[in-house]
């Protein structure tokens, strides 16, 4: 999982610390202050955007097409 956040650092910490308190390598957070991630992913619109990725790089939905579960479901079955 990537977080990117454009919220102050301290927040990003206190989030991470309390919804991830064991450190992981598979969960990462980012500080995007200049909101530079909307000119790299041309479909993000507004915040929050959750993407899924397969281990291919191909988007296999995200948030606005279909509840998490079906996004969740979907990802299952591609694996």
């Amino acid at each position: 999982f990537v977080f990117v956040s454009f919220a102050d650092v301290e927040s990003i910490i206190e989030f991470e610390k309390t919804h991830f308190p064991k450190k992981t390598e598979q969960v990462v957070f980012l500080h995007d202050k200049d909101l530079t991630i909307f000119d790299y992913f041309n479909d993000f619109y507004d915040t929050p955007t959750f993407k899924i990725y397969d281990k291919n790089k191909s988007l296999v939905g995200h948030l606005e097409q279909a509840p998490a579960e079906e996004i969740y479901k979907h990802y299952q079955q591609k694996q």
